[in-house]
């Protein structure tokens, strides 16, 4: 696999910004096996974005994620976008834009991407896993399956409290609530189709568009856990299941000890259920 580190200047958010992309090397065969290219060319991509107060580099530090996606010759795409909760905030960059359409437009113009729906994946945890159900669920003709590790919808939890996290963790996320949202009570979110995405979810039914496959896991020690369960309710109780909603739950907390283990977890969940397809080469 390649290991590219991209540094480019992004029109949307009007600064220079960083975003890491792994592509299998399909001319020598690293990273390939028979198969699992398309008859195009092309390769299929998970998009996966990182949690808050992290970056574009750590899936590619914390997790072997490069050697499982070589296996299957899955491109990752790892975009940063800082605290923002992949919104437009309220207080700084437009992310929210920046992801949709500008990260898409440049990996697709720059490398040998798939623009095929069902060769197309989004998953991410903490925050990254709430904005992979923004984006997946805001743009469903461009993916087949969203992942959401230990993360569930923010506008419709409560706020953490000292006994889940600690002082600064709770004063941290008043501050990134403030910078993101340009409010501490986010409950009048809810419904709202640019930041709540059980609306999204709503609407896209509504206009018969295609529904994004869920896989949704969080460790039952995890700070986030009863907040997900209201993610969990919301898709489990939709009439006829047009999700094809999957909620798993194991041992473990907040960190890559978890996210290590069910982001292969979740990769095995795609070729079994024959999203990600296993072709004959």
């Amino acid at each position: 696999m390649a290991l590219i580190e991209m540094n480019f200047c992004s029109r949307i958010l009007n600064m220079n910004t960083q975003m890491t992309v792994v592509m299998p090397e399909r001319l020598n065969g690293v990273g390939v096996r028979p198969g699992f290219y398309r008859e195009d060319g092309k390769f299929p991509v998970l998009y996966l974005l990182h949690g808050g107060g992290g970056d574009h580099t750590d899936w590619i530090r914390y997790s072997a994620v490069e050697r499982y996606a070589s296996e299957l010759g899955l491109a990752l795409v790892c975009p940063a976008v800082g605290h923002s909760a992949y919104c437009n905030m309220a207080y700084g960059p437009r992310y929210a834009d920046f992801l949709h359409e500008e990260v898409w437009e440049l990996t697709h113009e720059m490398f040998r991407l798939s623009d095929r729906r069902e060769d197309t994946f989004v998953a991410g945890l903490s925050m990254g896993g709430h904005g992979a159900f923004k984006w997946g669920l805001s743009q469903p003709e461009k993916f087949a399956a969203i992942g959401a590790l230990s993360a569930g919808n923010k506008i419709a939890e409560e706020p953490l409290t000292v006994e889940q996290v600690s002082q600064f963790g709770v004063d941290f996320r008043a501050k990134r609530r403030e910078l993101v949202y340009g409010k501490q009570d986010l409950s009048g979110l809810l419904g709202d189709p640019e930041q709540d995405f059980f609306e999204m979810a709503r609407i896209l039914l509504r206009e018969g568009k295609p529904c994004p496959r869920i896989f949704h896991a969080i460790g039952r020690q995890d700070h986030n856990y009863d907040g997900v369960q209201i993610t969990r309710k919301f898709f489990e109780d939709m009439p006829g299941d047009p999700f094809g909603y999957v909620y798993q739950e194991g041992e473990g907390v907040h960190s890559w000890e978890f996210w290590e283990e069910w982001i292969q977890r979740f990769l095995n969940w795609l070729v079994e259920e024959g999203l990600l397809a296993q072709k004959e080469g």
